[in-house]
């Protein structure tokens, strides 16, 4: 099972028109924690992994459910997505992000888990502690 495409530019909580509470819909506030909504249509499911390297430190949610934690120095890249929690038609996803890189975050659907992939080496020296 795989999420068709990426899913890119994930609103920053709009509806209606009107931004809700607590998110940051414009480029200057990147480093606010902000919550993104995205929508996806699947024709069929099943179990797969979301890729989550762009993003930087939070938590996502996939209608309703709790998918997992994430944070960009890893080791985690992807989040495991039970195939009984995704629905033929309309998919909601919900992102939290302590310090958004991007206004417009992307996820991507996966068949396989990204395992020991590289991560930055975000240590003050630059050499591994």
């Amino acid at each position: 099972m795989r999420l068709p495409g990426r899913l890119s530019g994930l609103s920053a909580g709009q509806e209606n028109g009107a931004a809700a509470a607590g998110v940051c819909p414009s480029s200057r506030c990147q480093s606010i924690p902000a919550f993104f909504r995205g929508h996806f249509t699947l024709t069929s499911t099943g179990d797969t992994f979301l890729d989550v390297h762009s993003l930087t430190k939070g938590a996502l949610w996939i209608n309703g459910h709790p998918i997992g934690r994430f944070w960009n120095i890893g080791p985690q890249q992807t989040l495991y997505i039970p195939g009984p929690w995704l629905k033929t038609g309309d998919n909601e996803i919900v992102v939290f992000d302590l310090a958004p890189a991007s206004s417009t975050p992307t996820v991507a659907g996966l068949a396989t888990p990204i395992l020991d992939g590289p991560v930055p080496d975000n240590s003050p020296t630059g050499k591994p502690e």
